[in-house]
């Protein structure tokens, strides 16, 4: 009951404009332009309406409990258009958040109440905070400008951030601006805030920057409300920057390779020569803070490659090969190249540098046979154990697991005729041999049968070897041969 009469609960009235209601903003909140002149709000037609003269039906809008504006009269039926009240513009000119409800009386005397609609009426622009709302950027974008280094560091984005400003609220509207005039307005980019955005900040790509170009540049932004209520000051502080973002010059010519001769795109390297290391140097202005560098020796995943990822201890911008990678390329043209991966995870390749390797010679141990077998330079036939003659043979320069050797004994029979066992065959080096040498665990032997149908007169060890896993073999020994002397 209210006023002693029974009520009707009638649906809220709306108001046709008014915006959607964002999270954590204002319920209802009416634009700007609504506001310009006395706001209508519409309500539902009520039932049973039948207004008549001496018995008509009135509308009357209350704001938080008040009646405002003229009460809305009926003597005959309403037209469907004519269902709504107005705010008058004297109630429309301040910030509230007023409780609108309506309330109906019929052509029977009966009063009926709608379910309430709060609305928003903001007409309080934002006001800007900092210095006089100036975007704030990092202190080195102010003092060195936005070059192509610092884009390269920042995911090739600049970011700006807005000074706190009040009040923010849900639904306020920001555009921001890279003029080449000043307030040449021309758009980067725009957005509706949400909550959660606060504090505020801005992108600005570096496309669009590079697009517009290099030299003195304008930033600025301009904020409204939700409403439509423009900021205070209407223009921010705009601040001047400087673009320069013609890339950093880089030099990704060929790399300088250790011990070689030649100073054209192809070189010469001699691995006979003591070379006590291997060092790929980058050219200086390759790389930049904070890149990485990786240098290729030979083709990758090819027999003999290698890809140096750390600098030389020391030594900036060298890259150390391990020796054992050497032999692999004798008598080859070998490709050296480096390639940078950018902070952008963008790969710059360098030119590459072909380096010709002379046939590798030199440093090869001569086999040994040791006793009981042999001594002075003879062989024993009946020193020879009966499980064989133990062979020997040092490490040699540069061995690796990828070499492959034949040893052959070799003699004659009593007929003249030359007779020779293969005690190994294209036989892969070992990772234990390639510390020890081949034969000092006794398990490279020429057997006993083999030298007993030899003529006594002389003995023979020869070694062949492919340094490439057998693709190539060399087409004159390296390694020195052992001739001996074979006797009883």
């Amino acid at each position: 009951m209210r006023n002693g009469k029974s009520e009707t609960l009638f649906p809220p009235p709306w108001v046709d404009g008014s915006l959607e209601n964002l999270e954590g903003g204002g319920q209802n909140v009416i634009p700007l332009d609504l506001l310009e002149k006395p706001l209508r709000v519409d309500v539902t037609p009520w039932p049973g309406s039948n207004p008549a003269p001496g018995t008509p039906e009135t509308l009357v809008l209350l704001c938080d409990g008040v009646q405002i504006g003229e009460p809305r009269q009926w003597e005959a039926p309403i037209d469907p258009d004519d269902y709504y009240v107005e705010i008058p513009l004297l109630y429309l000119r301040e910030d509230s958040t007023p409780e609108l409800i309506y309330r109906v009386t019929g052509y029977n005397g009966a009063e009926g109440y709608s379910e309430p609609l709060i609305i928003t009426l903001d007409l309080t622009g934002p006001r800007l905070g900092g210095d006089r709302g100036g975007l704030i950027f990092e202190a080195e974008v102010l003092t060195d400008g936005v070059t192509a280094d610092y884009l390269e560091r920042h995911d090739d984005v600049l970011v700006a951030r807005v000074p706190d400003y009040q009040v923010f609220v849900p639904g306020d509207h920001i555009r921001w601006f890279w003029d080449t005039t000043l307030y040449e307005d021309n758009l980067v980019g725009e957005k509706v805030l949400k909550q959660g955005d606060f504090p505020v900040t801005l992108e600005i790509s570096g496309d669009i920057i590079r697009a517009r170009g290099d030299g003195v540049r304008f930033v600025h932004y301009r904020l409204n409300d939700y409403a439509g209520n423009k900021s205070s000051p209407e223009e921010p502080k705009v601040v001047q920057l400087k673009a320069d973002t013609a890339p950093l010059p880089r030099e990704l010519g060929w790399p300088e390779i250790s011990h070689t001769t030649g100073s054209g795109q192809q070189v010469e390297l001699d691995p006979n020569k003591k070379l006590n290391y291997m060092r790929v140097t980058v050219p200086a202005g390759a790389a930049f803070p904070g890149e990485k560098v990786e240098v290729s020796w030979g083709a990758p995943g090819g027999i003999g490659s290698y890809l140096a990822t750390e600098e030389a201890p020391g030594f900036p911008g060298q890259y150390d090969i391990p020796l054992n990678l050497i032999a692999q390329h004798s008598g080859k043209v070998l490709t050296v190249a480096f390639h940078v991966t950018d902070k952008n995870g963008k790969v710059h390749q360098s030119d590459a540098r072909l380096v010709s390797f002379l046939p590798l010679t030199q440093g090869f141990p001569t086999p040994d046979i040791p006793p009981p077998s042999a001594t002075h330079g003879t062989v024993y036939v009946s020193n020879v154990p009966a499980e064989g003659m133990v062979i020997t043979v040092n490490a040699w320069r540069y061995i690796h697991t990828d070499h492959r050797v034949t040893l052959v004994v070799g003699g004659e029979d009593a007929q003249g005729n030359a007779q020779s066992e293969e005690v190994l065959k294209e036989h892969a080096v070992t990772p234990e041999q390639v510390m020890s040498g081949l034969g000092f665990d006794d398990m490279v032997k020429a057997s006993k049968p083999f030298l007993s149908r030899l003529k006594r007169d002389k003995l023979s060890v020869r070694i062949s070897i492919s340094f490439d896993q057998g693709q190539t073999w060399p087409s004159s020994p390296v390694f020195p041969l052992l001739d001996m002397y074979l006797r009883d």
